[in-house]
């Protein structure tokens, strides 16, 4: 999702992290380009509570209910709700208590920018991305927090230094550690994801990992940081890392804006996408065409081919019968029942029911060893027509011919054979 600039939004003001450069701004600026605001509300409450009894669905009233019953929000407030998990009897809540006046200024500022402007709570950092078996913690300032998810369910705790010594900084490790001891050791998977959001002195932080995993069962892991310089040198932070594991639904906008934000780096990857479908379509559609043109030039090929082979045909069609083939009608005529198969008038009874779309190729006397004669009729049909082919048969059979298909003589689709035999009773 893309960020121009970030703008952490704390009790020591508003410092914005762009082009490797950490700047101080003023308070509600005008901004250009797009910006991912951080803010903790004017150090608002932020807490983890249970609830025996209602749904997650109504977390916001029974939470507001129960800050007013414990004093801890004066006036009007908004809840923010970071995560809710529901367990047996009732269910968990992870929110912050913000100042109704702080929340409606903040909005309308957001509103105001030419761009987007998108509001992160402080508690999307802390849980966004986790699982269960994780935890996080995070550094701020003098502020310290932590939250997991572990086998009981959410669990959250925050410790302050008295001052910004070293000293004062490792005792609030020391603090933050001994109340999520428990939690930590109760399905809790590490190593503990450790968060420096605003690392003016590296050394001092790393100083406080190292404390960390000093006095913890449970090591922690820093998060990946940017550098960036500052006016008193470098300064680190790992919010550009934890940016690409937020959920849409943690930004504090209408959703419309969320929406917006959201399609517009959805662009870069839909044009890419669109570039590889095209060029797919194009491979495919020159492959189509090559196939297409070779299957062009066989049929053309073929066409030539059955040309010749019609011509052939004609010209036999027109040639006389043999003058040596009367000796074998005449012998045919003097077989008694046997002048069933004189070739003759089977070759008239062929010619006329073949009419003008069937071609006879050839006809033929066969005997088998038992003597049982039949004729082989070989021919084309020269439209490929099959209602031509049987009506041809069906005169066949009027004439007292029962015909069997066989195995055609020439390849081609228009080819055929049939073995013919006279019907019993037939005469000659």
């Amino acid at each position: 999702m893309k960020v121009d600039k970030y703008i952490l939004v704390t009790r020591d003001g508003w410092q914005q992290l762009q082009d490797g450069a950490l700047t101080e701004v003023p308070a509600w600026p005008t901004l250009s380009g797009t910006a991912l605001v951080v803010t903790d509300f004017e150090e608002a409450p932020i807490a983890c509570w249970r609830f025996d009894g209602g749904k997650p669905a109504y977390a916001r009233p029974m939470i507001e209910k129960r800050a007013r019953n414990e004093g801890l929000v004066d006036g009007v407030s908004h809840v923010v709700l970071h995560r809710t998990l529901a367990v047996h009897g009732g269910f968990q809540s992870f929110h912050s208590l913000v100042g109704i006046e702080f929340w409606q200024r903040l909005q309308q500022w957001a509103q105001q920018q030419k761009d987007h402007c998108m509001l992160l709570p402080l508690g999307a950092l802390l849980s966004d991305g986790l699982r269960q078996g994780q935890a996080r913690v995070l550094c701020l300032g003098r502020s310290l927090h932590c939250f997991g998810h572990g086998e009981a369910g959410l669990f959250h705790a925050n410790a302050n230094a008295i001052g910004r010594s070293p000293a004062d900084l490792q005792t609030a490790v020391r603090v933050l550690q001994g109340l999520v001891r428990n939690e930590l050791a109760r399905g809790i998977e590490g190593p503990v994801e450790w968060v420096q959001l605003l690392a003016a002195d590296a050394g001092l932080e790393d100083q406080l990992l190292a404390q960390w995993n000093e006095v913890s069962p449970l090591p922690a892991q820093l998060v990946p940081v940017s550098h960036y310089a500052g006016a008193e040198g470098e300064v680190r932070s790992s919010l550009p890392a934890l940016r690409r594991r937020l959920a849409m639904r943690s930004m504090l906008n209408p959703w419309l804006d969320r929406v917006a934000w959201w399609s517009e780096n959805l662009v870069g990857g839909l044009a890419a996408v669109v570039a590889v479908v095209a060029l797919g379509l194009g491979g495919l559609g020159l492959y189509a065409h090559l196939q297409a043109r070779q299957e062009h030039e066989r049929s053309a090929q073929a066409q030539r081919e059955l040309q010749t082979l019609e011509a052939r045909i004609e010209a036999a069609n027109q040639q006389d019968i043999p003058a040596g083939f009367a000796p074998v009608a005449d012998f045919a005529h003097k077989l008694g029942d046997g002048a069933l198969y004189d070739p003759l008038p089977m070759l008239a009874a062929l010619k006329a029911a073949a009419g003008k779309e069937i071609v006879i190729r050839r006809l033929r006397l066969e005997a088998t060893a038992e003597r049982e004669r039949s004729f082989r009729v070989d021919g084309l049909t020269s439209t490929g027509n099959v209602d031509a082919l049987s009506g041809f048969l069906a005169q066949l059979r009027s004439a007292g011919w029962s015909a069997s298909p066989l195995e055609p003589s020439e390849a081609g689709p228009r080819a055929f054979s049939y073995r013919l035999i006279a019907t019993p009773g037939r005469r000659g």
